[in-house]
């Protein structure tokens, strides 16, 4: 089973979210996460660029078996004031193959590159 628990707090005018994702099951889960608030949400960054895992509001990762995840996003927009309202929501969970583990990872596994050494040729 996959389970997440999420807080929020709201200081100078930004709702700032974070959520744990634990997977319980023996099998590595990709998880997909979408933000419940209404209006625009800000992942983090790394530099200029949002972080691999980010497209939009929804978040998708691979969470390895026994294990918790962490998550976070800020938003400009306020949490709405509703009992119980969780701030994400998961909107998908599928079962991953052992040689289908998280993106990162996968590039991670791949050797260095290096150009053909045709391309160094003897200069005159």
């Amino acid at each position: 089973m996959v389970s997440i628990e999420s807080d929020a707090s709201r200081r100078d005018g930004v709702t700032l979210v974070s959520v744990r994702v634990s997977n319980t099951r023996r099998t590595p889960q990709r998880v997909t996460l979408r933000s419940a608030l209404e209006g625009p949400i800000w992942p983090p960054r790394t530099g200029v660029v949002d972080t691999p895992d980010w497209d939009d509001d929804t978040w998708t990762g691979t969470i390895l078996p026994g294990r918790t995840r962490g998550v976070g996003f800020a938003s400009p927009v306020a949490l709405p004031d509703v009992p119980g309202h969780r701030p994400v929501e998961v909107t998908a969970t599928r079962r991953v193959g052992v040689d289908e583990t998280d993106p990162e990872a996968v590039v991670a596994k791949l050797g260095g590159w290096e150009p053909p050494a045709e391309l160094f040729g003897e200069e005159s």
